[in-house]
């Protein structure tokens, strides 16, 4: 694989850490833009990770250290899928203070989980770091255990920028009065909300979410459980 030169899209699922070691220790020339499926994201891991020319990271299920300062040194980086192993315990702040270090993010996906290792991500945090991000047109939260509000959701330029949302297993799950954030998102072409809210969406909410949208004129994707 160090050979390949010109690979710029990896799936590490049959490699362990060991062997992702000693297959990004320097000096190397890889340049892989694009990683998925790879082993726990360690101490030892995270700063061979910096060596690579990274563009997307899918880390789902991954990260077993409790930071990502290392982000930051991943400057080209515009796609990001992130979620703790429950392993070890995890600094939330710390880490969405690392993603909002990406400020070319496009796409952004956060696994939270009902672990107590889990990313346990605020409405705060959350506020804080995508303000950071002015490119962002995706995102996606899952199993969000700490979030009591969508507020966040009309911070910085998130209404002016963000076309594609999918919330899904929310636990608690949140009021529906919170829907109110979602419908200020003026130019959603996709939306998706599956077990979110405290109770189901009314009729009258979902015929006017429904394409063609009478509150999201430029929705073409509604999908609502």
């Amino acid at each position: 694989m160090r050979a390949l030169r010109h690979l710029e899209s990896v799936n590490l699922t049959c490699i362990d850490a060991p062997q992702l070691r000693r297959l990004l220790a320097p000096p190397h020339t890889l340049r892989w833009h694009s990683l998925s499926q790879l082993p726990l994201i360690t101490e030892d891991v995270a700063p061979l990770l910096t060596t690579l020319p990274l563009h997307e990271l899918d880390a789902s299920e991954e990260l077993a250290m409790p930071h990502c300062d290392w982000l930051a040194q991943l400057p080209e980086l515009t796609e990001l899928v992130l979620g703790s192993a429950c392993e070890v315990a995890v600094d939330a702040g710390r880490i969405l203070q690392s993603v909002g270090s990406c400020t070319r993010l496009r796409s952004l996906s956060l696994i939270d989980a009902e672990d107590a290792n889990g990313l346990h991500f605020t409405s705060a945090q959350l506020s804080t770091c995508l303000q950071r991000l002015p490119q962002l047109t995706y995102l996606e939260l899952e199993y969000a255990t700490a979030l009591t509000s969508l507020n966040f959701l009309v911070q910085g330029s998130l209404p002016r920028t963000l076309t594609e949302l999918r919330l899904q297993y929310f636990t608690p799950h949140l009021r529906m009065s919170e829907l109110q954030y979602v419908l200020q998102l003026r130019v959603l072409r996709s939306l998706c909300l599956v077990d979110v809210f405290d109770a189901p969406l009314s009729e009258a909410d979902e015929l006017l979410l429904t394409p063609p949208s009478m509150r999201l004129p430029l929705l073409a994707e509604f999908e609502c459980e």
